[in-house]
This record gives structure tokens, sequence and C-alpha cells, in this order.
């Protein structure tokens, strides 16, 4: 597990991020200790995050999971995500250029 977030709702969602070349489809496998450690009785949804096109069946077929895969990703930026509502503007400066 990468890391948890809290929503707007107040629900924790766990996240795990997965980078891999030519973007082969994750494996239940590979996914399989993220699912483990972010049970549904701990967090309200579980999201994965990776550049590859596709995750397993197996996978998928898991109850509160979400991702985002690399054919959705291509293209995305900071303004993308904030024009969907999903970024909001730091809290404070993450570098010489922004203002809290």
């Amino acid at each position: 597990m990468d890391g948890v977030f809290k929503t707007q709702a107040n629900e924790y969602h766990a996240y795990q991020a997965k980078f891999r070349a030519n973007r082969p489809t994750l494996t239940h496998t590979e996914l399989s200790t993220f699912l483990a450690f972010a049970e549904p009785d701990k967090v309200a949804r579980r999201v994965v995050i990776t550049n590859c096109d596709a995750i397993s069946r197996i996978t998928r077929g898991r109850g509160n999971l979400y991702w985002f895969s690399g054919t959705s990703l291509t293209g995305w930026n900071l303004a993308t995500l904030r024009d969907s509502g999903m970024a909001r503007k730091p809290a404070f400066p993450t570098s010489a250029g922004d203002t809290a």
C-alpha cells in the first residue's frame, strides 16, 4: 500500500501506484498484498493508479475497488485534475512559484 487519503465525504481510500514498462496487464499476484492490507473493513475504497492499460479480471472483481489506467491517464496533467475536481490547490507551497 502506498498511502491512504481522506475524501471530501470523510471516507478513507487506500491507494497503490504501479508503473510498468510496455504497459502489461497487472496481475492479481502483483496487487494481492495491497488488497490484503487494504481490506474493506479498514478502508471505504481501494484505488490502483497505473500506467498499464489493464488489471487482472480477478482483481477487478474485488469489491470497493476502482482504478486509473494508462489509457485513462494519457494526456492528464494537474490542470486536468483540477478541472475534474479530483485535485485542489495545495494548502502549502510545493515549489518556489506556488502560493498558499
